[in-house]
């Protein structure tokens, strides 16, 4: 019988616990294994989420890079596309797209290249130079470029404008089936009775790495104005460079004993369960997993201006939104929402109805899968 299935091979820096990450773990498990010939290929040692990846119907390669250019991890990808006569090479993140591009000219085979971006802004000078001297020029020769919100393609198209034509939007998006709220309001009253918050409590919850962009620092100041307000908890999950800062600064301001530092969760669903509403304090983000997960489990966001957010917050509808980097105007819109119990369970519902219109995984999986077929039949 001939084997009519197209030939995919998804690359991807490493599989640690990151919205990027999860996104493309879902997709690969995703795709049709009967269309697809699924191939899943990484090149740096942090494999967190590899026990989350569908083994059975998916060939997983790993290959640590060597060197600032990753030649070694290129060649080794380079001799997978030639053995299993890869079609379609996908990157997920710049990084990537280097490492497949390299691998491209390595090969026999020239398979079709796409990049989906997660990124916006570069976090500092250095990526942005890497980006205009080599990501910019393989960026031209690929065959699609899939941004994950609106506000993203258009940041791109502007800086690039050879772009334009080149880009499709594919929204991230979260199985409404697995963050459900009903299923785990009983692990959210464990959580607070674990971590010693009365029941009644208002909880505010923000998962996010401590990173100078997620905004923690900017956070915990806002929460100290709250606090003045009206009585809280504040949930941190996640783990980073900045923990240990944010740690001294809760203490600093006053209100450590209303911060609860969670670390890195392998599920999130409990700690989202437990708290009241969710917050997102980014100065750069691009279209948060995070907060989809949270209007998924009917947990009203507030949240900064930033990257696609307003896509999915709709101001005084699913969330709020409030300018970034202000203190001021973050701690209002935090005491705005738990002041306002009638306002809190109106926007609740329509945070979970636009999460089921426009922000599904089936529907981030589908018109990928549509994309793939597309370059591949061309």
């Amino acid at each position: 019988m001939v084997d009519t299935k197209t030939k995919v091979i998804f690359v991807v820096p490493s599989l640690r616990r990151g919205g990027a990450e999860t996104q493309l773990i879902d997709l690969v498990n995703g795709l049709d294994s009967k269309k697809f010939e699924k191939h899943l290929f990484t090149f740096h040692q942090d494999l967190d989420q590899l026990d989350k990846v569908d083994r059975k119907n998916i060939e997983f390669h790993n290959e640590i890079r060597q060197g600032k250019l990753g030649l070694s991890a290129a060649r080794k990808l380079s001799e997978i596309i030639d053995k299993q006569n890869i079609q379609l090479i996908h990157c997920t993140l710049q990084i990537s797209l280097l490492v497949g591009y390299l691998a491209i000219k390595l090969s026999k085979n020239k398979p079709k290249l796409v990049l989906t971006l997660h990124t916006t802004k570069n976090r500092n000078m250095k990526q942005e130079l890497f980006e205009r001297y080599f990501y910019k020029w393989i960026m031209k020769i690929c065959d699609q470029i899939i941004c994950v919100c609106g506000n993203q393609e258009k940041f791109w198209q502007k800086k690039y404008p050879f772009l334009i034509g080149k880009t499709e939007v594919v929204y991230n998006g979260v199985d409404i089936g697995y963050f459900n709220a009903d299923s785990w309001r009983r692990s959210g009253i464990n959580l607070r009775q674990t971590h010693n918050i009365p029941i009644e409590a208002d909880v505010v919850v923000n998962v996010a790495a401590f990173r100078p962009e997620k905004g923690q620092v900017i956070l915990l100041r806002a929460f100290s104005e709250v606090l003045k307000k009206r009585p809280a908890y504040l949930l941190l999950a996640g783990e980073g460079p900045l923990r240990i800062h944010c740690e001294q600064l809760a203490k600093s301001l006053g209100c450590y004993d209303r911060v609860r530092f969670l670390g890195n969760l392998s599920d999130v669903r409990p700690v989202v369960a437990a708290s009241t509403i969710s917050v997102m304090a980014s100065i750069a983000e691009t279209f948060s997993i995070a907060m989809l997960e949270s209007m998924s489990m009917k947990k009203i966001i507030v949240a900064t201006d930033v990257g696609g957010t307003s896509e999915a917050v709709l101001h005084n509808k699913t969330g709020l939104i409030v300018p970034p980097n202000d203190i001021n105007k973050l701690s209002d819109g935090i005491v705005k929402i738990l002041s306002d119990k009638n306002l809190m369970i109106k926007m609740e519902e329509s945070a979970v109805n636009m999460v089921k219109d426009k922000f599904t995984k089936d529907k981030m999986i589908s018109k990928t899968s549509a994309i793939l077929m597309r370059h591949v039949i061309n």
